[in-house]
């Protein structure tokens, strides 16, 4: 289980599933060779996607960042889905969140934002407001494709009053909040802690690789605006090194935390294997 310190901000991965996936269906144009990142990607070649979640304590308020896949997704595939157990080891139960915050409404970041309970579909976190974009929503409501979060995932929220929609810089609370980053979708929110003297960032989709800390140009393919996505990606990596912050990459496999360094003209991925908090 991973854990950072923020201050006096806790947060803790809430980790579903690692993925191996080729770089082909996943980027445009990336290398195929991954050396100087071993821990992110196999022997194979293969791109390691960590499927996952991130609880802050902003105490008194728990923020859970994204929802990952819904529960049927990965027992369709035969790949055991560690959520529960995950969130379990963070001490929490879905009862504890207080607000979810849904950095955009593809299904592998809104997928548990609901459960089936006798035959209708319920919030997984019975006592949270979910926090979304207008911008996000309406593209959501548009849209079609295998990206999409599922109707049951989002409708039920939007019909029961659950589901707030809030400005692209919203403070979620007085540490915790949404940074604009459009472009993977018109209304992508990446999340910025400050506590104490000490600043994370939680990515959302800006960013799926540290192979793009490097190489920022590369686009992922179910970006909806490139060059949207790019500049997004371009802006926080920038601002997350020269803040000095932890960057937390929401589909990073372990280590997930790290630190965004200036090389030459460029940017480098520093891991940060050790447990210790934000400096």
């Amino acid at each position: 289980m991973q854990h950072w310190t923020v201050g006096d901000v806790d947060i803790h991965a809430v980790l579903q599933a690692v993925i191996p996936i080729p770089p082909a269906r996943l980027f445009a144009g990336a290398p195929q060779c991954y050396a100087e990142l071993p821990d992110y990607c196999d022997r194979s070649g293969n791109i390691l996607m960590a499927i996952q979640s991130y609880l802050i304590e902003s105490r008194p308020v728990r923020v859970l960042v994204d929802t990952c896949f819904a529960e049927s997704f990965l027992r369709s595939r035969n790949m055991p889905d560690r959520f529960d157990d995950s969130l379990a080891a963070t001490g929490f139960t879905p009862e504890d969140v207080s607000v979810v915050v849904c950095t955009h409404l593809h299904r592998d970041h809104a997928g548990r934002n609901t459960v089936e309970h006798a035959g209708d579909w319920v919030p997984t976190f019975p006592h949270a407001e979910y926090l979304v974009t207008a911008a996000e929503y309406a593209h959501w409501s548009e849209i079609t494709g295998e990206d999409r979060a599922a109707p049951e995932c989002v409708e039920p929220l939007a019909r029961n009053g659950r589901l707030r929609f809030v400005a692209p810089d919203h403070h979620v609370t007085e540490s915790v909040q949404l940074v604009p980053t459009a472009g993977h979708t018109p209304g992508h929110v990446s999340v910025r802690v400050e506590s104490a003297g000490a600043v994370a960032y939680i990515s959302g989709d800006v960013v799926h690789h540290p192979l793009q800390i490097g190489a920022p140009e590369i686009s992922a393919l179910p970006d909806a605006d490139v060059p949207a996505a790019r500049a997004s990606r371009h802006a926080l990596l920038r601002r997350v090194a020269d803040e000095r912050a932890l960057l937390l990459g929401s589909h990073f496999a372990a280590p997930s935390g790290g630190y965004v360094n200036s090389a030459g003209a460029g940017l480098a991925w520093q891991p940060l294997v050790e447990r210790e908090g934000a400096r």
